[in-house]
């Protein structure tokens, strides 16, 4: 009788591992977007990377949610940098509710990088909050995107050797 009961407790174990496996493998990567952007920059410093600060009016931009779901929420976008940056998303929103500190930060952070358009994509270094590069809606697809901003980051001196070390 206990060889029953642990055969068949083996075999629960078993099956219940392989159904983890395979949900697991079936989950698609999404990029974590951070909307603090002191906690986005603490993230980036410790994990020395660059820092994409994305401006956006996801309730009135209809090119910011082009940019959105053509690019930046993809599978292929996630697999191709979505390990590279950290993300930081910055609304503004005209109907959707949004905390006074969140709206105060963002429009801080407007101001201080003197962003005029939306959408906007700004790539900071993480170690002195310079400007790396800027990238706004570009038609080929969340690859090209991607590449286009790995090539920013290569291309800047200043951070030449975080790009380096990928």
């Amino acid at each position: 009788m206990l060889k029953f009961v642990i055969t068949g407790a083996v075999t629960c174990l078993v099956l219940f591992a392989t159904a983890f496996f395979f949900m697991g493998a079936s989950v698609t990567p999404t990029i974590q977007w951070y909307t603090n952007y002191s906690q986005a920059l603490d993230t980036a410093k410790k994990a020395n990377k660059p820092i994409i600060l994305f401006f956006t009016g996801s309730d009135w931009c209809t090119w910011c949610n082009k940019l959105d779901s053509e690019v930046l929420e993809t599978t292929e976008f996630s697999k191709a940098v979505g390990n590279k940056f950290v993300f930081v998303k910055l609304d503004f929103p005209k109907k959707s509710p949004q905390s006074n500190q969140i709206a105060e930060q963002n429009k801080n952070l407007l101001a201080k990088y003197q962003v005029k358009a939306f959408p906007t994509l700004l790539i900071l270094n993480s170690a002195n909050e310079q400007v790396i590069g800027t990238a706004n809606y570009r038609p080929g697809g969340p690859q090209s995107f991607a590449e286009y901003l790995n090539k920013l980051v290569r291309d800047d001196s200043r951070i030449k050797n975080i790009a380096e070390r990928r």
